[in-house]
C-alpha cells in the first residue's frame, strides 16, 4: 500500500468518526427531548471532523472538495461561541476579513503542498484508490455534479448561521436539515460513482438522523397547534 492510500485510509476515516458522532449523539438527545437539538459537543466535534477531512482532501488533491470545507469551520467557531456566550456582535467586516484571511491561507497552503509533489499545478487529481490499481478518468461533469452536492450540503450553515445571528441562538432548522438531506444525497450518489468510498460513508451515515430530525421538528409543531 501506498503512503498516498495510508492518508487516504487514515485521513478519511478519522473524520468520520467525530462526524459521525456529533449527529449519533444530536440525534440520541433529540429523541430524548421529543424536538431537534444542538449543544456546544456538536459544534467540537465540527471543528475536529472538518480539520481531519480538509486534511484528508488535501493530501488527495481534490480542490474542488477541499474549498467547501473553508467556511464551515469559521460557522462552527462562531456556533460554538454563541452557545458558550462569548460571541462578539456580529459585523460584515470582521466576517469579509475571517472569510478573506481562511480563503488565501488554505489556497496557498493548497498551492504549496501540490507544487512540493508535482512542481506544477493540479487543482483535482485522480484518485489513488487502495482497491484498485486503475486510476478511473472522470469527467469534468461528474467533478461538477460532486461540487453542486458539495456546494448544496456546505449551504446549510449559510443558512443556519445567518439564522443564528438574528436570534443569537444556536439552532438547527427544517432549512438546515433539508439542505444536509439533498446535498447529502447528490454527494453520495457523486462518490459512489468515483469510488471514493470514504467520502461516500461521510455522507450516507447522516441521512438517517437528518430525516430524523425533520420528523422531530414537524411532529412538534403539530404538537404545537393542536
Amino acid at each position: 500500500m501506498t503512503f498516498k492510500a495510508i492518508l487516504y485510509l487514515g485521513l478519511g476515516f478519522a473524520s468520520l468518526a467525530p462526524f459521525g458522532l456529533r449527529f449519533l449523539l444530536q440525534w440520541v438527545m433529540s429523541e430524548r427531548r421529543g424536538e431537534s437539538y444542538v449543544t456546544s459537543l456538536f459544534w467540537i466535534l465540527s471543528i475536529i471532523g472538518n480539520i481531519l477531512i480538509s486534511a484528508h482532501y488535501l493530501a488527495q488533491i481534490q480542490f474542488h472538495l477541499y474549498v467547501i470545507r473553508f467556511f464551515p469551520l469559521y460557522f462552527s467557531f462562531r456556533q460554538l461561541a454563541l452557545i458558550k456566550g462569548y460571541a462578539k456582535p456580529f459585523s460584515w467586516s470582521r466576517l469579509l476579513k475571517i472569510l478573506s484571511f481562511l480563503s488565501l491561507s488554505l489556497t496557498l497552503l493548497f498551492v504549496l503542498r501540490v507544487w512540493i509533489e508535482h512542481h506544477k499545478m493540479l487543482w483535482i487529481s485522480h484518485l489513488e484508490m487502495p482497491w484498485s490499481n486503475i486510476n478511473p478518468n472522470i469527467s469534468f461533469v461528474w467533478h461538477s455534479i460532486g461540487f453542486l452536492g458539495a456546494a448544496i450540503f456546505a449551504s446549510r450553515l449559510w443558512v443556519q448561521w445567518w439564522q443564528s445571528e438574528r436570534t443569537q441562538k444556536s439552532f438547527l432548522s427544517p432549512s438546515f436539515w433539508w439542505l444536509s438531506l439533498s446535498g447529502g444525497s447528490l454527494t453520495l450518489f457523486y462518490a459512489v460513482f468515483i469510488k471514493d468510498y470514504v467520502t461516500a460513508c461521510g455522507y450516507i451515515t447522516g441521512l438517517v438522523p437528518y430525516a430524523r430530525n425533520l420528523m422531530l421538528i414537524y411532529k412538534s409543531k403539530q404538537k404545537a397547534t393542536n
